[in-house]
């Protein structure tokens, strides 16, 4: 319920426009659409860029993650407000599919942020004045070859230059709260890593009120810290399971809880916050569970929440989580591209993938001594 001496603000995760998504004609329905009437601001990440033209960036690049942009038109049945770019796919089709992405953004009158011509504009917060409380919005993604930098296209990246821009913002007092989107963590993993959690302390204690990661696909727990909360990751919001490499079957089915993350704001503090559970059917509507599946997504999400800093329920996660699905999606990149996926996978091997195999290989041995 709207009121005007707070301001009530909802976000979801990730919403995947694609050939699949489009052919099966996803929608929202009239109660989910009602739902985001209670809100003073609405938030969506945005997947993939939109655009029908350019050419591809990357080689490994696909075509169904392209789309006409009037095939987003029943997303205005929600007037959202702010559109988060700065994601691992955002580059795909170069600097022509973040500017295509940016203007029909702005041709429904949504702001977007988190991605551009270079890393000064894909850095670049959103500052608003919503009913006398001022707000700055920030987006950025992990590290790769997506990011921008000085001379290339691209996404905000999550890094020590995140943390100092806020900083200053929080040091000069010219807003109440810094709310940063972070698109992170491993997919279909229903916990983050020991990385993602310390950064998002570092986050807190540099002035943020509010941190909502996207990128896993599956719903992970939320902290309060401080003065602060984390919500690690929203999960999807409309997507559909075969556009990605199938994880395990448990993975998979989690992947269709979802939610919208209510947040209500005083000038100096947060008043409440509210876990709405939603649900994606498999015919890709967004509509609200049933009692029982309610009340079973909620559990899931609150049980997730007080395993964030448990060291062996994440590591275990991960490696029942990823295996099969890394190992599967390498084996056909490299079938299908022969050299370029070789080289490709050589450069992601990096020594915190090689910490996460040993540690889950560590406690997967320790469960039976």
């Amino acid at each position: 319920m709207k009121t005007d001496n707070v301001v009530s603000i909802y976000s979801v995760g990730d919403v995947a426009l694609a050939t699949i998504t489009i052919e099966k004609k996803f929608k929202l329905s009239s109660d989910v659409v009602q739902l985001f009437k209670d809100s003073d601001f609405n938030v969506f990440n945005l997947e993939f860029p939109l655009t029908f033209r350019g050419e591809k960036y990357f080689y490994d690049a696909r075509d169904e993650f392209k789309v006409k942009l009037e095939e987003i038109n029943v997303l205005k049945e929600v007037e959202w407000n702010l559109v988060t770019l700065a994601t691992n796919h955002i580059l795909d089709w170069g600097l022509e599919g973040i500017l295509t992405t940016k203007e029909t953004l702005k041709k429904f009158g949504w702001i977007s942020i988190g991605a551009g011509r270079d890393l000064i504009e894909a850095s670049e917060p959103y500052i608003i004045d919503i009913k006398g409380i001022k707000f700055a919005f920030f987006n950025a993604c992990k590290k790769g070859r997506w990011s921008a930098n000085d001379n290339k296209p691209g996404a905000n990246i999550i890094d020590k230059n995140l943390i100092k821009s806020i900083k200053n913002l929080a040091y000069s007092k010219q807003v109440d709260h810094i709310i940063v989107f972070l698109h992170w963590g491993f997919e279909y993993s229903s916990y983050p890593s020991p990385e993602q959690i310390k950064f998002a302390h570092k986050l807190i204690d540099a002035g943020v009120s509010v941190i909502l990661g996207s990128h896993p696909h599956t719903l992970q727990g939320f902290e309060k810290y401080k003065n602060g909360l984390i919500f690690y990751s929203q999960g999807n919001f409309i997507y559909d399971y075969k556009i990605d490499m199938q994880p395990s079957l448990e993975a998979l089915e989690k992947s269709f809880y979802t939610g919208i993350f209510n947040v209500v704001f005083a000038k100096n503090e947060i008043v409440n916050f509210n876990f709405i559970p939603l649900v994606i059917s498999e015919n890709l509507e967004i509509k609200k569970p049933s009692k029982s599946e309610e009340k079973y997504i909620s559990s899931f999400f609150f049980n997730i929440s007080e395993g964030i800093n448990n060291k062996e329920k994440f590591y275990l996660n991960v490696l029942n989580n990823i295996k099969n699905r890394e190992k599967n999606a390498w084996l056909i990149k490299t079938y299908k591209y022969k050299s370029y996926a070789i080289f490709d996978l050589i450069k992601t091997i990096k020594l915190r993938h090689i910490k996460i195999i040993l540690a889950s290989l560590y406690y997967s041995i320790k469960k039976y001594f």
